[in-house]
């Protein structure tokens, strides 16, 4: 029984400073760079994709747990925590709205991140 609970507790430790590492990496200034999944889009998305998007869609994620963000010509800000397990970013902008970002891949330079039925590819400026 002290086995299990010593084993417990280990693990509850190694997930809180997995969560905070994971936090520490998020922090910074991420651009979008590229679509994972292109081969759903179709030419029109393609030509947005390009104009819209690359090298303009950006995610700031401040330290103190507040976003800003800036996204088809619009800002948008709010707070951000990271999800108990580390899979997911919550947001919650300042009108009200909450969006779930899935991260498929985090490291220092690269977030990729699922919304809906996309996958995005940013890298930290």
């Amino acid at each position: 029984m002290k086995k299990k609970l010593v084993f417990v507790f280990f693990l509850m430790v190694l997930s809180a400073n997995l969560n905070a590492q994971n936090t520490s990496l998020l922090i910074g200034k991420w651009v979008f760079k590229d679509v994972l999944d292109k081969s759903r889009m179709n030419k029109e998305g393609l030509k947005m994709l390009n104009t819209e998007f690359i090298n303009k869609m950006t995610f700031d994620f401040i330290e103190n747990g507040k976003f800003i963000a800036y996204a088809m010509g619009e800002n948008m800000s709010g707070t951000w925590i990271l999800s108990k397990d580390a899979t997911k970013i919550i947001l919650k902008t300042s009108e009200k709205e909450t969006y779930e970002l899935l991260i498929l891949e985090l490291s220092k330079n690269r977030l990729a991140l699922k919304l809906g039925l996309g996958r995005f590819l940013m890298v930290k400026k």
